[in-house]
């Protein structure tokens, strides 16, 4: 179906009253709705314009100037002819016609919202103007696809944004990778990694297993010592009773002497291995 175009009202308007009799502006009114009747719109507008210079009071001459204006589709300077229009109406009608070519205006330009507000001050001072309504419910048709084409357009605005930023942290990620080659693949690098935890205490359990080993090899080559001792001690033993009679008094002095000195030696042996096992096992926490 063919869009139907914005309808507009152009009332080609000239006011006749002992205030506006002025010649000068009675002409200029007329030569500009000559040339807006055979669309020279340019030469309307130029003959408008002198008219509201020779009375800025008209209603005809601002109303018609923005009706030239629009046509050319500079609908900025349209819109201030009809608000000057709006000031100086001289009855609700005609305020109303004002209002309904101002939402127009507003209309060409895409800004519906202004339009719509337009065309509803129109329909309060003529209520039964189809025309205004006709233009006020196309007005928010196209305000309603507006807004949800703006809706679209930020959620794929945002949609990019969001791989925006998630190609950068990628490529940061990438960049850090590369800078730190060594990093990705060394577990060692991760602090809070569970299994540098369980390295270390396999190497604790380790070295408390080595330390008991090496105490216990010690303990059994003192033990075997020991034996080895008292081994010699009980042949001396045997050999002393044997040549109990042959041996003097200071040989047997000398002897027990030795055998003596012999238990002091081994004491001490024992009681270095105690103090040393002490000290081992100190430094060692049973978990």
């Amino acid at each position: 179906m063919k869009m139907k175009y914005w309808k507009a009202y152009t009332f080609l308007v000239l006011l006749f009253s002992s205030a506006l009799a002025a010649q000068p502006y009675q002409k200029g009114v007329k030569e500009g709705n000559r040339a807006f009747e055979l669309k020279a719109y340019d030469e309307a507008e130029v003959n408008y314009k002198k008219a509201t210079t020779e009375n800025p009071e008209g209603f005809a001459g601002w109303f018609n100037l923005g009706d030239a204006l629009y046509k050319q589709e500079r609908y900025d300077e349209a819109l201030k002819a009809y608000q000057k229009g709006a000031e100086l109406s001289p009855d609700l009608k005609k305020a109303a016609a004002t209002m309904h070519n101002i939402g127009n205006a507003f209309a060409a330009q895409g800004k519906y919202q202004q339009a719509a507000e337009a065309y509803k001050a129109a329909l309060r001072m003529n209520p039964q103007d189809d025309e205004t309504r006709y233009n006020l419910a196309k007005a928010l048709r196209e305000l309603k696809k507006q807004q949800q084409q703006q809706q679209n357009q930020d959620q794929n605005q945002d949609k990019k944004d969001k791989k925006k930023d998630q190609e950068k942290k990628e490529e940061q990620q990438q960049d850090q990778q590369q800078d730190n080659p060594e990093e990705k693949d060394d577990p060692k690098t991760d602090q809070n990694d569970p299994m540098d935890e369980r390295d270390e205490n396999d190497d604790a359990k380790k070295n408390e297993e080595q330390q008991d080993k090496n105490q216990q090899e010690q303990e059994q080559q003192e033990q075997d010592q020991q034996q080895e001792a008292d081994k010699k001690k009980g042949e001396q033993g045997e050999q002393g009773e044997m040549q109990e009679q042959k041996m003097s008094k200071e040989e047997m002095e000398r002897l027990l002497e030795a055998i003596a000195n012999a238990e002091k030696q081994t004491r001490a042996k024992l009681d270095k291995k105690k103090k040393a096992k002490v000290k081992t096992k100190s430094g060692v926490k049973d978990w």
